[in-house]
């Protein structure tokens, strides 16, 4: 069978419609798909928050209670606390705290006015220029909440 120059002509821009519809789907499928997938949630693990630290200051470390008393329960914390930590930089202590999820420890410092990092609140930081600049820079964390009232003075 032998095609004429025009009936050639009359078939491109129909196999050019065609492959671009193609084109467009498969475009549209990927995007589909792609968007509809859950991001798994990165969790730090206690070693892997102080290695971070002390790449910036090598003489971070934790501190442990020196009595009973000493020790911060995760309830003042609340829902989803894993466990709470004393980290000393340079003669200055902060509290982490670790949560099973980023949810839970974004509410937590948002309630508290801390800094939020994944699954971790690094908390008794605001107001120490030393440790916001530090937290930012080995964490990139944020401060999330609303500053407490300032008091009424009488």
């Amino acid at each position: 069978m032998r095609y004429s120059e025009k009936g050639v002509s009359n078939a491109l821009p129909f196999l050019i419609g065609n492959i671009l519809k193609i084109f467009i789907l498969m475009v549209c499928f990927f995007i589909v798909s792609g968007c509809s997938c859950k991001k798994e949630e990165v969790t730090y693990t206690k070693s892997q928050m102080i290695a971070m630290l002390q790449n910036i200051v090598p003489e971070a470390k934790f501190k442990l209670g020196e009595s009973l008393t000493d020790i911060i329960p995760c309830a003042d914390y609340g829902a989803g606390c894993i466990s709470v930590h004393r980290i000393e930089v340079n003669k200055l202590v902060m509290v982490a705290v670790e949560f099973a999820g980023r949810d839970y420890a974004y509410r937590a410092a948002k309630r508290l006015y801390a800094y939020n990092y994944n699954n971790w609140v690094l908390d008794d930081v605001v107001g120490e220029p030393y440790l916001e600049a530090l937290v930012k820079q080995a964490f990139d964390a944020k401060l999330v909440g609303e500053p407490p009232p300032e008091p009424v003075k009488k």
